[in-house]
Order: C-alpha cells, then sequence, then structure tokens
C-alpha cells in the first residue's frame, strides 16, 4: 500500500507575513485551531514556518490562561514572525510517498512538511496530526478485517456449528 501526500495534505493554508509581529500571527493560529503557519515575504514567497513550539518559545515567562485554558501569550517587545521561524523550510512533491514523508519528519524532528509545486509554491501541508490520522484508519481497517476473520473462523469451525444448531433449535 502506497500512498502519496496529495491523498492527506490539508491544501487550505493558512500564512503569516514575515513582518507581522507575534501576537496578531499567534491570535490568528490560536483562534483558527491549527499548530503551524508557512512564512511568506512581500511577494508571497515562501521564507519560514512558524509552530506552536515556536511561539512558545518567544513567550514571556509569566504567560496566563484564561478561563477556557487558552494560553493569555505574551510576547517581548516588538517581536515580529522573522525573528522566531524555522528556516529552511521542509519540502516535498505532492507525489512523495507517506512512508518518506514520516521519516523526514522523524530524522528532522519537525511537526509538518509544505507540499510544494515545481516551481516552490505552496499546494498543501501535511502535519504530523495527520500522519497519525491515518495510522488510526488503518488500524480501524485492520481491527474490523481482524474481528471478521476470527468471527468466520468461530462460524465454520466444529464449536461454530454446535452454536449454529443450538441456536436454530432454540437453546
Amino acid at each position: 500500500m502506497s500512498i502519496k501526500v496529495d491523498q492527506i495534505m490539508s491544501d487550505d493554508i493558512v500564512t503569516a507575513h514575515w513582518t507581522e509581529d507575534l501576537g496578531s500571527a499567534y491570535k490568528k493560529m490560536v483562534r483558527l485551531e491549527i499548530r503551524h503557519l508557512p512564512v511568506v515575504d512581500d511577494r508571497g514567497d515562501l521564507v519560514g514556518i512558524i509552530s506552536d513550539r515556536d511561539f512558545q518559545r518567544a513567550m514571556r515567562t509569566d504567560t496566563s490562561y484564561d478561563s477556557n485554558y487558552v494560553m493569555q501569550a505574551e510576547f517581548e517587545g516588538e517581536a515580529l514572525v522573522r525573528d522566531y521561524m524555522t528556516q529552511p523550510v521542509k519540502s516535498v512533491d505532492a507525489s512523495t510517498d507517506l512512508k518518506s514523508v514520516a521519516h523526514l519528519m522523524i530524522d528532522k524532528k519537525i511537526s509538518a512538511v509544505l507540499v510544494v509545486d515545481d516551481d516552490y509554491k505552496m499546494v498543501g501541508i501535511v502535519t504530523h496530526e495527520d500522519l497519525l490520522q491515518v495510522l488510526v484508519d488503518i488500524l480501524d481497517d485492520r481491527t474490523e478485517s481482524v474481528f471478521e476473520e476470527v468471527e468466520g473462523f468461530a462460524y465454520n469451525s466444529p464449536i461454530g456449528s454446535v452454536a449454529s444448531t443450538l441456536s436454530q433449535a432454540g437453546i
């Protein structure tokens, strides 16, 4: 089974501008419930990525939480996205197999990979949550098929025949 990146990537990409202040970029990320923002420059070219970990690194130590346990982030001075973004960005082609992406993410200790076309324009993003969802789907399918195998074996065994006969007799 070979799953390609374009089968699981998110193509609704929200970006941050490299001169955007950290506070507004962080609020955008929290509001949209995402954990990665690709960073673009004035021409719209991809120049980096900023993640929830990067924001946490930039937060003041006296950060608090509101009544919904949402972090109320405060950043030092006039911190900008470009000061905390990760660069260069790890990227792959849409036809890359998922196994290669998983190895890349493990080897580089990153939680997201951008998907780009031949002109290095973003077309998607794959996160560790996407990979976990694929794993869950595979395990769910495998669990169902294992259950069906066990169930089939039970009904086709001598005990299954006896149980079926007793059931048909109302016992």
